[in-house]
Formats: C-alpha cells, sequence, structure tokens
C-alpha cells in the first residue's frame, strides 16, 4: 500500500486508467473530481459500461474502482474547478493529476499546486503519442511548453485514439507513486510513442533542458 492521497481531476480515458491503476495498488485514498455525465463510454473512459450512460462519472467510476477495491478510500466531487473547490483539494492531495483540456484550468490547479508545494501531473494525448507532465514548484518553462503545444497542435484520429491515453493513465499512475514517495521526476516531460514503443524523457529548469540526460537547450 502507498500512503498518499492522490486527487484526479478529469475522468476521462487518462483519468479512468490512472485511477484504475493506482485503485489496484492499493493507494489510501483516491479524490476524484469531473462534472460531468458519461455520454460515450466506449470512447470516455476503460471502466465505463453502457449501461452508465447518463450517470455522473464520478459515481459510476465509484460503482467499479470499489469492486476491485472496497478497501480503498474514494471521495466523490461532483463540482467544477474553481478556486474555492481546488485551495481546499490541493491542501489536502498527496498528488494531483490534472486530464483536462481547459487550459485556463490547468493554470489555476498549478496556481494552487505551487502554493500548497503539491507535484502536479498533466497528461494529454495526440494520435499515438502521449505526453506526461511532472511539475513541482513553479515549472515555468514547463507550463510555456504545454501552452504552446497544445494551441498549435490539431486533433488527429485514427487506430491509437482510444489505446494510447489508456497506457498513458497507467504510466501516470506509475508518476503518482513516485511523487508519494517523494521522489518524482521533477519538472520533466515523458513522451509515450506507441508506433515506436518508446518513453522519451525530457528534463526541465529555469534555463536549460534535457533530453534523455543530455542538455540540448
Amino acid at each position: 500500500m502507498s500512503n498518499g492521497i492522490v486527487t484526479i481531476i478529469g475522468l476521462n480515458r487518462i483519468g479512468t486508467s490512472a485511477a484504475y491503476m493506482l485503485t489496484k495498488l492499493e493507494v489510501e485514498a483516491l479524490h476524484l473530481v469531473d462534472n460531468g455525465y458519461v455520454k460515450d463510454p466506449l470512447n470516455e473512459g476503460m471502466l465505463y459500461w453502457f449501461t452508465d450512460t447518463g450517470k455522473r462519472k464520478v459515481s459510476a467510476l465509484y460503482e467499479k474502482l470499489s469492486r476491485i477495491n472496497p478497501n480503498i478510500d474514494i471521495a466523490l466531487y461532483e463540482t467544477e474547478v474553481n478556486e474555492r473547490s481546488i485551495s481546499i483539494l490541493s491542501r489536502i492531495s498527496d498528488c494531483i493529476i490534472f486530464t483536462e483540456q481547459d487550459l485556463n484550468t490547468l493554470l489555476l490547479v498549478h496556481k494552487y499546486s505551487i502554493k500548497e508545494k503539491k507535484p502536479l501531473i498533466y497528461a494529454w494525448t495526440l494520435g499515438s503519442t502521449g505526453f506526461i507532465y511532472i511539475l513541482v514548484n513553479r515549472a515555468t518553462r514547463l507550463i510555456d511548453n504545454i501552452i504552446d503545444r497544445r494551441r498549435h497542435s490539431k486533433k488527429i484520429e485514427g487506430i491509437f485514439e482510444n489505446v494510447v491515453p489508456d497506457i498513458v493513465g497507467l504510466l501516470v499512475a506509475y508518476q503518482a507513486i513516485r511523487c508519494i514517495q517523494r521522489r518524482p521526476d521533477e519538472n520533466s516531460i515523458l513522451i509515450f510513442d506507441i508506433t515506436r514503443e518508446s518513453i522519451a524523457r525530457e528534463k526541465w529548469n529555469q534555463t536549460k533542458k534535457y533530453h534523455n540526460g543530455t542538455m540540448i537547450a
């Protein structure tokens, strides 16, 4: 068991996959945050069933996770992320996972993760590639990298559209465990490419960028 509280904001394919693995790994507690409803179970998350259509995402996911591990403490938040909710969640969490699309919400969550000195993991996918950001403290250049990549990316549909987020969610869960154990891949980007079966790691600080240990900027 890993003693720690992990908050997952956004119960999409990445979020549900991460929640599944963290439940299997027996973290102390999970806080699930999402204000949405299940509309397309096949594409929205690996643990949603067709019978979940129309249900709150947090409730549908809770049903599955509590069967996998009835001993884990799971708190449900059917709410939007705002100043009040994230101020509370960041204070009581050991690690925050953010998988939603909205960049303004990401910046808000990052603001409070800095204030409370909590690691933030942000993950998203594009076609066959997944991006996992481990943000510790300010990580200003990483935030700039996220915004630049997201604004210049175009949606790619294909055979990996559902597979890659599920795998990325598992990698996110592993990084969350590292954060709980206080040995995070601090201020790094993990780039997963399913077509190459590879994971590259970029390490950033405020002035320099490293790729798999080699300084490149």
